[in-house]
């Protein structure tokens, strides 16, 4: 999910997953005046509902256009008010946030490119020197409480213990190995026990081996 905002205009670009028909977007803060599916130079209204700090939308299951279907929400302002939160979709999760997005203690950030298959090459940002005694923590705001699964996106060589804790105190900690490319590694389940804006700090509590984490990973567990 991307936000791109001019003066007047709020580009927001999404991926068309909805199993229950709701989109949920984060972050917008101006009140909504209507919304509309814009398809074939028609507009189909939708309904919506905007509460503390998220917008739910009522969307088709499937999408209308499979190239870009196209969403017009007008607003009751001509300056648009965006907060770029990183917002937990109760559906999708948070797929791949990046360390670019945290507030670091004792690591650093830097920017990495490679080739994986001749002339394919890839970018991303990482942190390498966690295993000093360093954290990561990443500000997520949740939308619905429960458990979730986490994953991390890392490389290196060797296996290392990484622990990540909530603000509330909830904590999943897990030994994984790691290969010389960019791998998801799962570390198990985590509660957030409200909603909210609430914090995720990544550690590596055994010290060990110099490895590279990309981002982190959050898929909502369904318990029926």
């Amino acid at each position: 999910m991307t936000w791109v905002i001019t003066k007047r205009w709020v580009t927001w670009r999404f991926r068309w997953k909805m199993s229950t028909g709701k989109l949920y977007l984060p972050g917008l803060k101006s009140t909504i005046r209507s919304a509309a599916v814009v398809e074939g130079g028609k507009s189909h209204r939708l309904r919506y509902r905007q509460s503390k700090g998220w917008t739910v939308l009522e969307v088709p299951a499937k999408c209308p256009n499979p190239l870009a279907t196209v969403i017009e929400l007008k607003l009751r302002t001509d300056a648009p008010e965006v907060d770029r939160m990183q917002g937990l979709d109760p559906e999708k999760g948070l797929e791949n946030l990046s360390v670019k997005f945290t507030r670091l203690d004792k690591c650093s950030c830097s920017k990495s490119s490679w080739m994986e298959k001749f002339g394919e090459w890839k970018h991303a940002y990482r942190v390498g020197n966690l295993h000093q005694g360093g954290t990561i923590t990443w500000i997520i705001h949740v939308k619905e409480p429960g458990y979730y699964q986490v994953a991390l996106t890392a490389r290196g060589n060797g296996r290392a213990v990484w622990k990540v804790e909530s603000d509330e105190g909830c904590l999943v900690q897990n030994q994984q190995g790691v290969s010389s490319i960019f791998v998801s590694r799962p570390l198990g389940w985590l509660e957030f026990k409200s909603s909210g804006t609430h914090t995720l700090t990544l550690s590596m509590p055994e010290g060990g081996i110099p490895l590279e984490i990309t981002s982190i990973s959050l898929t909502p567990v369904v318990i029926s």
